[in-house]
């Protein structure tokens, strides 16, 4: 009964939150024109978005063919999480969502074993959306995550979204710190 609520547990978490994300159609078209100047409100590009952050002062590195969905790297400092780490942005396929991860660990077998561990982030995906926990179906690894809408996308929202989720990532550091879980 335990290996069924542990499984359980762990699915939920790597697959519960895949609809959320997706939309149903691509646009006809890219949006036009440079929507990263101060005080405009758009729908961000691929190549908008690193654009904005890099003129928002982040220090960024972007991933991916172009025309494609590509990663924008955003490097943070937070003493609170124990230095410097980056976020990984990128817009959905469709353009309507931007997505950003913050890592956080990687999980063992014996992690993915800790129910009560996993447990607790299913709990604080209820408390602290739309940030949410997630663990890479593929690499075992352990996001903190966020979606925010693409449209109406000004410098000052879209730093907000980035603090608030790096805020939550301080806020929860107790629960997704797996070296202080305890063994099953």
């Amino acid at each position: 009964m335990k290996k069924i609520q542990i499984a359980a547990l762990a699915s939920a978490l790597v697959f519960g939150l895949v609809g959320l994300a997706q939309e149903p159609s691509l646009p006809k078209e890219a949006p036009k024109g440079d929507v990263a100047k101060k005080g405009e409100a758009g729908v961000l590009s691929v190549e908008q978005l690193p654009k904005m952050l890099e003129a928002m002062g982040y220090e960024v590195r972007v991933e991916g063919e172009e025309g494609k969905t590509q990663w924008a790297w955003v490097k943070v400092t937070r003493e609170e999480l124990g230095g410097t780490f980056e976020v990984s942005i990128a817009l959905s396929p469709n353009k309507k969502k931007i997505w950003a991860h913050l890592y956080m660990a990687n999980l063992t077998d014996e992690h993915l074993s800790n129910a009560k561990g996993l447990a607790k982030l299913l709990e604080l995906n209820a408390t602290e959306g739309p940030n949410h926990f997630r663990i890479d179906a593929k690499t075992k690894q352990l996001y903190l995550s966020r979606c925010c809408d693409n449209a109406g996308m000004t410098p000052a929202n879209l730093k907000e979204n980035l603090e608030n989720l790096i805020n939550g990532a301080v806020r929860t550091k107790d629960a997704w710190n797996v070296s202080k879980w305890k063994a099953e």
